[in-house]
């Protein structure tokens, strides 16, 4: 229903009952993080063995502190950003760039890798 609105050229599309400007599900600078997703986000930092950290500064919490809880919990640490964080000594590995061409740039890499196995 609200795409269709966007679509037919509808910049700000309002809500039909309080008449706020509609938005997308990401959570804005300053705006809490859902308790149930920020805990899921926790629990899934505690059990992972990679966590890859693409194109965040890495200094607002409390998602900041998810890269902290997985090393914490074993995981490695593989930070890809364009700017230093303060996880850049922790990092596993660590790629500075932008987020883009270099997991484009990642994924054709592993691709290739991957059809070379197939080979063998």
């Amino acid at each position: 229903h609200v795409r269709d609105r966007l679509v037919a050229g509808e910049d700000d599309p309002r809500c039909e009952i309080c008449g706020s400007i509609l938005r997308t599900g990401t959570v804005l600078f300053g705006d809490p993080l859902p308790q149930q997703t920020l805990q899921a986000a926790v629990r899934v930092s505690q059990l992972c063995d990679v966590m890859l950290v693409v194109g965040s500064s890495l200094v607002v919490n409390p998602a900041a502190r998810l890269p902290r809880i997985a090393r914490e919990h074993g995981a490695s640490l593989i930070v890809i950003n364009r700017t230093p964080t303060p996880l850049d000594a922790e990092a596993d590995v660590l790629i500075e760039g932008e987020a883009g061409p270099t997991l484009a740039s990642i994924v054709t890499r592993l691709d290739a890798v991957r059809s070379e196995d197939q080979r063998l």
